[in-house]
């Protein structure tokens, strides 16, 4: 009997939950098809939210005729009570705006600037600790059911964990008077990046560039763990930062987690629930009732839809047409019909609408068809393939071969050719060619200046000989990146070796070769081809210096621990020195962090220790800035202060080292290597500081975390051989650390 009230239950909140939503949607085709995709096939559902809506009607006009509080019961509508104060919850839905000039919190409502179904999200002003204006979304009174409250949380957290510059940050959480969630912003002008892209008549090279940092941003949420699941143009908007472009990604409302319960306790699993997403941008997979075969690829066919409508003012299929069909119709075209091609789509455009797609990409009609015939029409078909095994492998897989057509290099979505990739190599060096068939003319034409051209063919025999040279490396790289692609990653290994750091060419798709080699020789235990495949992606990573927070900082992770456990301790301080110079000037704090303790494995020079300083600034900066917000920010802090214990440590202030140390051990354990770093540094410092007895006990918190994660089993390293986690270079890390602590806290 409980277990059928508490499915009468959820199926009243459902019903609850779709109605307010659909009262949002003035248009009443939209509204249908809202609810039609909402209740699937639920009959006893939709059958509901259709008398509920009759009711609405009769109720309305009476509403308009009476005041409420003077309606008879008898002129009551039968039915209404089922939904909790019907009227009351209307008043306050058609007054959403009264509140303004109040304060929430800390936080003063100056202005609504959006709405959705479920949540209002207002322009407010932070009255302490700073003043600064944010953006405040809260949950709308009445809306607040078990299943939203769980979404609104999951979106919640889901932002909470991202640190990107192209993800709206979370800066604080809490209820109101009468208990209804809210989260607290950054606040992003902007506008979607479609309509800026179009606005501002940006070149598809331009539009391909802000692209990538889209992909980043969502490649940054899968390597936490979250799936966006509704990536669409009104989801991504594009500010202004110093005259330069910047998109942010946003709404991260439907968001899912790829791993159980990692947004919230509280999410709520259906058998059957509604379709999420929305239909002109989702994948096939989310197609399926359950979601439970959603996974990250699925945010790159969405992404794809979303580049499709940049190249093309429109999406692939129109939203439109696709909701005046029924639900399974709609489903079986998203399932089973392929998208048109680039020219296929602007070809069933008006003479009119082309215009103004190419006046729009500043781009003559001519060169533009072309650009719908080549490589980028083969990207969008690989990134939108209804089966998701052959889609690219991540997105930073789609990002790296938009990186290449933007670089005249051959993509791996097709089978290349010898001829393709000839033709590659020219695009790419027109001049060197132009010289080199200049001097093949001179030749034939003037055997009589034979000492004169003697010496041009030679310089031009060296430069075809470098060039071959190079055109061969790319050409392993690129054969190497398609072995990737398929999980050969033994044959793509030994292929690679056969390339020289020299040769190396800074490039995304060599970039992307050697990361991946890198991480899989880590995890067959072989860690001198590892190391070696980290000093090839150093030279390879040169290309982009900007991209301080992503890939380049996760590079820098891995290099360090693999080049001292495969004993190169002189490579690793060179490279100690080149990251320091690389990544001077940056103001990123993760940056920052990374960097301290990566250069501080292993004792090092005062000179080392002078330039980590400025780093040490940033780091100590933002630790403050975040303090007031330690309950969102603990993961961070915990490794920021950890980093500063160690360049204390290593600076011989051993009474700082020992408040970092302790600093960074109260935050939250979730994080087991930074607590054992914490307890081995603590140790240290208590052992230098004359707490002998003290630090034999503490070293041992650090050492039996280490020992539960790494067992006895490889040449170097205990179980790191065998080790495929994120995080195996924190371990590494903390191993090394045991052994200095192991000689310096327990030497007789």
């Amino acid at each position: 009997m409980e277990d059928k009230h508490q499915s009468d239950r959820t199926v009243s909140e459902r019903t609850n939950e779709i109605y307010f939503a659909a009262t949002e949607i003035e248009d009443v085709n939209e509204r249908n098809a809202f609810i039609e995709t909402s209740c699937a096939d639920n009959n006893e559902i939709r059958r509901e939210i259709e008398r509920l809506f009759k009711l609405q009607d009769r109720a309305t006009a009476i509403f308009d005729k009476h005041c409420l509080t003077q309606m008879p019961a008898s002129e009551m509508p039968q039915g209404i009570p089922r939904l909790p104060e019907y009227f009351k919850l209307k008043n306050s839905l058609l007054s959403n705006d009264e509140g303004l000039g109040k304060q929430v919190g800390k936080y003063k409502l100056l202005k609504k600037i959006g709405e959705g179904g479920v949540s209002n999200v207002y322009l407010a002003e932070q009255i302490e600790p700073v003043r600064r204006q944010v953006a405040l979304k809260i949950i709308k009174p009445g809306m607040d059911t078990r299943s939203i409250i769980a979404r609104f949380e999951a979106e919640r957290q889901a932002l909470g964990m991202m640190e990107h510059p192209n993800v709206a940050c979370v800066l604080d959480a809490g209820e109101t008077e009468t208990g209804r969630p809210f989260f607290v912003m950054e606040l992003v002008h902007g506008e979607r990046i479609t309509t800026y892209c179009d606005t501002n008549r940006l070149s598809i090279p331009q539009r391909l560039k802000l692209f990538i940092q889209v992909c980043n941003a969502i490649q940054h949420a899968h390597q936490k763990g979250i799936i966006h699941r509704d990536i669409k143009p009104s989801n991504v908007l594009v500010t202004q930062h110093d005259g330069t472009p910047s998109p942010i990604v946003i709404d991260f409302g439907i968001a899912k987690a790829t791993t159980p319960d990692l947004l919230t306790e509280k999410t709520i699993n259906t058998s059957v629930g509604p379709i999420i997403g929305t239909p002109a941008y989702m994948s096939p997979e989310q197609t399926n009732l359950t979601q439970t075969n959603v996974d990250t690829r699925s945010d790159i066919y969405s992404l794809g839809t979303l580049l499709y409508e940049l190249l093309i003012g429109k999406p692939p299929f129109d939203h439109e047409k696709l909701l005046k069909n029924d639900l399974g119709e709609m489903c079986r075209i998203l399932r089973e019909e392929d998208p048109p091609s680039l020219l296929t789509r602007f070809q069933e455009m008006s003479d009119e609408e082309q215009k103004e797609v190419t006046q729009n990409r500043n781009i003559e009609p001519r060169p533009f068809l072309t650009i719908l015939r080549n490589d980028l029409s083969w990207i969008l078909m690989k990134s939108m393939e209804k089966d998701r095994e052959q889609r690219y492998e991540s997105v930073s897989d789609m990002a790296v071969e938009i990186q290449r057509f933007l670089n005249h290099e051959p993509i791996i979505a097709r089978p290349p050719s010898r001829m393709y990739r000839l033709q590659k190599l020219v695009r790419r060096n027109r001049a060197t060619f132009a010289y080199l068939t200049a001097i093949g003319i001179a030749l034939l034409a003037g055997l009589g200046t034979s000492t004169w051209l003697f010496f041009k063919e030679r310089d031009a025999r060296k430069s075809e000989m470098r060039l071959l040279v190079e055109a061969d490396a790319r050409a392993k790289i690129a054969q190497a990146a398609l072995l990737l692609s398929r999980g050969a990653f033994a044959e793509a290994d030994q292929m690679m070796k056969q390339v020289e750091i020299p040769v190396v060419e800074p490039s995304l798709e060599a970039t992307s070769v050697f990361r991946a080699l890198a991480q899989w020789n880590v995890t067959q235990g072989r860690w001198e081809t590892a190391a070696e495949c980290f000093l090839k992606l150093q030279q390879a990573n040169q290309l982009d210096k900007s991209n301080t927070t992503t890939e380049i900082t996760r590079d820098l992770l891995g290099a360090g621990p693999a080049l001292i456990v495969a004993e190169k301790q002189n490579e690793y301080r060179v490279f100690v020195k080149e990251t320091l110079g690389r990544f001077f000037g940056t103001s990123d704090p993760s940056a920052a962090e990374q960097v301290i303790k990566n250069s501080l494995i292993l004792p090092t020079d005062k000179d080392t220790l002078q330039r980590l300083a400025p780093f040490v600034k940033i780091v100590q900066d933002a630790i403050n800035a975040d303090e007031p917000y330690a309950h969102v920010n603990s993961y961070l802090l915990g490794w920021r202060t950890l980093a500063l214990a160690l360049y204390e440590y290593r600076s011989d202030d051993f009474d700082r080292a020992r408040y970092w140390a302790e600093r960074s051990l109260k935050y939250a354990d979730r994080d087991p290597p930074r607590v054992a770093l914490s307890h081995l540094v603590l140790a240290m410092a208590q052992t230098k500081l004359g707490d002998r007895e003290q630090a034999r006990t503490t070293i041992v918190g650090g050492e039996k975390l280490i020992e539960n994660k790494l067992p006895e089993g490889t040449e170097h390293i205990p179980g790191i051989g065998n080790a495929n986690s994120e995080g195996w270079h924190d371990w590494v890390i903390a191993y090394l650390l045991l052994q200095e602590a192991n000689r310096i806290v327990r030497a007789d």
